[in-house]
Order: C-alpha cells, then structure tokens, then sequence
C-alpha cells in the first residue's frame, strides 16, 4: 500500500486545489490547475507512475526517504506540447507551479 502524506491518488488535500479525478476501470488520472505558487505536497508511493505537465511551468523536487534536501531538481515548462515524467517508486516528490499550471498524475488501479 502507497504512503501518502496528502491521498494524492484521490485527490484529497489539506489545501483546496482546483483537482479534476478522472476513473477507469484500470487508471486513475488526477488533473490539478495549479496557480503560480502552489505546491503539491511531498509524498511518496510504493509504485512508479506517470505525470503529465500539459500547460504552465512547474518544479519537480525528488527527495529520499527521511531527507529535507531533494537529490533531483527539474523546472518543466510546457510551451507547445506536453511534458511526460516518470516518478520512481519509493522516491518522496513535490511539485510547485511556477506559472500557471496543468499537472496530471496518472496511476494503476491498484
């Protein structure tokens, strides 16, 4: 089962977002229009899953297990087509728009 510190699966958050929850019967697709400055709490998942940056400009933070410090930091901006990460399992992540931004974390129906 996924630690998450927000069910960010669901789309349950300890801030109001402007979350979109698209269903299946095999993926769960999460859609958050971000403002600039909204972060994306860190969390973790015991499974590798895809995010979509569909508009907008964002920073990814990758951190390990327990650490303040993330190992990996990536500005991704989205101009005139999508950007498509991989998120590892196991690896803590953030993200914060830095413009206006469409954000998708695609996941298995696990």
């Amino acid at each position: 089962m996924s630690e998450f510190i927000d069910d960010h699966k669901f789309g349950e958050f300890g801030i109001d977002l402007d979350t979109m929850l698209h269903l299946t019967d095999v993926v769960v697709a999460n859609e958050f229009n971000l403002l600039a400055g909204t972060c994306l709490g860190k969390h973790v998942h015991d499974y590798s899953h895809l995010s979509i940056l569909s508009r907008g400009s964002v920073q990814l933070e990758k951190f390990h297990a327990g650490e303040d410090i993330p190992f990996s930091v990536a500005v991704l901006e989205s101009t005139d087509k999508a950007v498509v990460v991989t998120v590892e399992a196991n690896i803590y992540h953030r993200i914060t728009a830095i413009k206006n931004a469409q954000w998708f974390c695609i996941h298995g129906e696990i």
